[in-house]
C-alpha cells in the first residue's frame, strides 16, 4: 500500500475576531470548528473507501430500486451475506455499509418492534445487525453509472470455465466500464463486476471468477446504473494514515499536538501557525487506500 493523498483543513483568528467574542464563547466556536475539520477530512477518507466498489466480486438487487423498500423482507441482506460466505469470506466481521436512501427504508420499512426485535430502530434510529452483517450507514456510498455496452457475446469456442478471471467477448457496441454489474444469459443466478474497463478482446472480472461455466456467444447483459452499497469483511478493504511529513529543517507551526478523533478513531495533527494579527490552525493527515480481498467485497444494488 502506498499513502496517496495529504489533506489538511485550516481555520483562523483575528485579534478582532478574538476581542468581539467571550472567551467561553470562543472555545465553543473553536471546538465546533475542530469538529468540522474532523468531519472534513474524515469524510474524504470515506469516500475513498467507497469509490472501492468496483473491486467487488459480484452483486444482488436491482439498479435503481433502493433495499428495503419492504416490510419484514430481510432478503437483501440474507443474500448479499451469502455472497460473501460462498466467497469463503469469514462470517465474524462481515459488514454493509448503505447509503442514506436505504437506510430511510431500514428505518421505516422494518422499524416494528415485532420484526426487529428492540425498539431502537423506531426510536433511536439504531441499525441493528440482520443475517450476520454489522449494518452501517454513510453519505458517501457511490453512485456508478453504467456503460453504453449492448449486444455482447462470448467469444471463446472453447466456452468459459467456472473460475475463470477473464471472459472474451465480441460482436457488441458501445462502453463497459469497471463498475459495471454484467450477467450472463447461461448464469442468471449471479452478477459479476467489472474490474477493468473493457477496451475490447476481454472482460475482467474480480475473484473469484465465473461461478458457471459459459458456453460460446453466451449473451451478456450490463446493468443500469446503481447505488453501490458495499458488503465485506474487515480483511477486504484496508486503510494506511499517518501524520503528515514536515521538511527537516521544520516550518513555522509554533505549536504542534496530536489527537485522536473518538469517532473514527483515526490520528490527526493540530497545529497553530502564527499569521499577521491572526493564528491559522489546522488540522492534517495523510492517507491511503486499497481493496486487499476482492472475493470478500460485494455489492447491494439500489
Amino acid at each position: 500500500m502506498t499513502v496517496t493523498k495529504a489533506r489538511a483543513h485550516r481555520f483562523h483568528w483575528t485579534g478582532d475576531d478574538q476581542a468581539a467574542l467571550a472567551s467561553a464563547t470562543r472555545d465553543e466556536l473553536s471546538q465546533g470548528k475542530l469538529a468540522q475539520g474532523f468531519r472534513v477530512l474524515c469524510n474524504e477518507i470515506e469516500a475513498d473507501l467507497a469509490a472501492l466498489y468496483a473491486k467487488a466480486s459480484r452483486a444482488y438487487g436491482t439498479p435503481g430500486t433502493t433495499p428495503f423498500a419492504t416490510a419484514g423482507d430481510f432478503t437483501d441482506a440474507s443474500e448479499i451475506a451469502r455472497i460473501l460466505k460462498d466467497n469463503g469470506a469469514p462470517t465474524s466481521s462481515m459488514r454493509l455499509v448503505i447509503n442514506t436512501a436505504a437506510g430511510a427504508k431500514l428505518i421505516g420499512k422494518q422499524s416494528q418492534v415485532h420484526m426487529a426485535g428492540s425498539a431502537d430502530p423506531l426510536r433511536r434510529g439504531v441499525l441493528l445487525d440482520i443475517a450476520g452483517l454489522q449494518i452501517r450507514e454513510s453519505a458517501q456510498v457511490r453512485h456508478h453509472v453504467a456503460g453504453t455496452g449492448t449486444g455482447y457475446l462470448v467469444n471463446n469456442p472453447a466456452g468459459v470455465a467456472v473460475g475463470a478471471g477473464t471472459v472474451p467477448a465480441d460482436t457488441g457496441s458501445g462502453t463497459i466500464l469497471a463498475g459495471d454489474v454484467v450477467s450472463f444469459a447461461a448464469d442468471q443466478d449471479h452478477k459479476y463486476v467489472v474490474a477493468d474497463a473493457f477496451g475490447g478482446g476481454s472482460l475482467t472480472l474480480a475473484a473469484p471468477g465465473v461461478r458457471l461455466a459459459l458456453p460460446d456467444n453466451d449473451a451478456i447483459t450490463v446493468a443500469g446504473s446503481y447505488a453501490a452499497n458495499m458488503a465485506f469483511t474487515s480483511d477486504a478493504i484496508h486503510l494506511l494514515a499517518r501524520l503528515p511529513k514536515r521538511p527537516e529543517e521544520g516550518d513555522m507551526a509554533d505549536d504542534i499536538i496530536v489527537v485522536q478523533d473518538p469517532v473514527s478513531g483515526l490520528f490527526f495533527e493540530v497545529a497553530l501557525y502564527p499569521a499577521y494579527r491572526a493564528v491559522i490552525i489546522e488540522i492534517s493527515i495523510a492517507w491511503g487506500v486499497k481493496a486487499a480481498k476482492p472475493e470478500h467485497m460485494a455489492l447491494l444494488l439500489g
